[in-house]
Protein backbone atom coordinates (compact mmCIF):
# COMPACT_ATOMS: atom_id res chain seq x y z
CA UNK A 1 0.00 0.00 0.00
CA UNK A 2 1.32 3.31 -0.61
CA UNK A 3 1.33 4.92 2.61
CA UNK A 4 1.36 8.48 1.62
CA UNK A 5 -2.13 7.90 -0.31
CA UNK A 6 -3.87 5.16 1.76
CA UNK A 7 -3.80 3.99 5.29
CA UNK A 8 -3.19 0.67 5.60
CA UNK A 9 -5.71 -0.04 8.77
CA UNK A 10 -8.59 1.54 6.36
CA UNK A 11 -7.53 -1.20 3.23
CA UNK A 12 -8.31 -3.47 6.05
CA UNK A 13 -11.95 -2.18 6.73
CA UNK A 14 -12.82 -1.69 3.04
CA UNK A 15 -11.87 -5.08 2.13
CA UNK A 16 -14.28 -6.61 4.81
CA UNK A 17 -16.72 -4.20 3.70
CA UNK A 18 -19.48 -6.23 1.37
CA UNK A 19 -18.81 -4.67 -1.76
CA UNK A 20 -14.94 -5.66 -1.70
CA UNK A 21 -15.92 -9.13 0.04
CA UNK A 22 -17.94 -10.13 -2.69
CA UNK A 23 -15.28 -9.48 -5.08
CA UNK A 24 -12.94 -11.48 -3.28
CA UNK A 25 -15.92 -14.22 -2.93
CA UNK A 26 -16.30 -14.03 -6.55
CA UNK A 27 -12.27 -14.34 -7.77
CA UNK A 28 -11.90 -17.39 -4.79
CA UNK A 29 -10.72 -20.50 -5.96
CA UNK A 30 -11.34 -23.92 -4.33
CA UNK A 31 -8.94 -26.64 -5.03
CA UNK A 32 -8.59 -29.92 -2.98
CA UNK A 33 -10.96 -28.79 -0.30
CA UNK A 34 -8.94 -25.39 0.43
CA UNK A 35 -10.34 -21.76 -1.26
CA UNK A 36 -7.69 -19.73 -2.15
CA UNK A 37 -7.10 -16.20 -4.03
CA UNK A 38 -4.07 -15.02 -5.87
CA UNK A 39 -1.76 -12.22 -5.24
CA UNK A 40 -2.62 -10.87 -8.78
CA UNK A 41 -6.02 -11.45 -8.05
CA UNK A 42 -5.97 -9.36 -5.11
CA UNK A 43 -4.32 -6.68 -6.99
CA UNK A 44 -7.11 -6.42 -8.64
CA UNK A 45 -10.06 -5.91 -6.54
CA UNK A 46 -11.14 -2.19 -6.54
CA UNK A 47 -11.01 0.19 -3.56
CA UNK A 48 -12.41 3.65 -4.06
CA UNK A 49 -10.01 5.50 -2.13
CA UNK A 50 -11.59 8.56 -0.12
CA UNK A 51 -9.33 11.29 1.12
CA UNK A 52 -6.70 10.50 3.82
CA UNK A 53 -8.82 13.00 6.63
CA UNK A 54 -11.92 10.56 5.99
CA UNK A 55 -9.55 7.70 5.57
CA UNK A 56 -8.84 8.04 9.50
CA UNK A 57 -12.27 8.84 10.32
CA UNK A 58 -13.47 5.29 8.98
CA UNK A 59 -10.47 3.62 10.65
CA UNK A 60 -11.42 5.48 14.37
CA UNK A 61 -15.06 4.55 13.86
CA UNK A 62 -14.44 1.36 13.18
CA UNK A 63 -11.98 1.00 15.95
CA UNK A 64 -14.40 2.06 18.24
CA UNK A 65 -17.17 0.44 17.40
CA UNK A 66 -14.64 -3.12 17.08
CA UNK A 67 -14.19 -2.24 20.89
CA UNK A 68 -17.87 -2.18 21.61
CA UNK A 69 -18.19 -5.71 20.04
CA UNK A 70 -15.55 -7.26 21.87
CA UNK A 71 -16.85 -5.62 25.10
CA UNK A 72 -20.22 -7.13 24.03
CA UNK A 73 -19.03 -10.37 23.35
CA UNK A 74 -17.52 -10.72 27.16
CA UNK A 75 -20.46 -9.67 28.52
CA UNK A 76 -22.41 -12.41 26.55
CA UNK A 77 -20.14 -15.08 27.26
CA UNK A 78 -20.28 -14.23 30.79
CA UNK A 79 -24.04 -14.09 30.55
CA UNK A 80 -24.28 -17.48 29.46
CA UNK A 81 -21.73 -18.76 31.87
CA UNK A 82 -24.24 -17.93 34.31
CA UNK A 83 -27.59 -18.72 32.80
CA UNK A 84 -25.82 -22.30 32.67
CA UNK A 85 -24.49 -22.20 36.12
CA UNK A 86 -28.06 -21.91 37.04
CA UNK A 87 -29.44 -24.62 34.98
Amino acid sequence: VDTAKVLAAWVEVAVNAPRARRQVERMAKTSAGQTGISGLDLRSIVLHVPPMDEQMEVVRRASALLGFARKLDRRADAGRTKCEALT
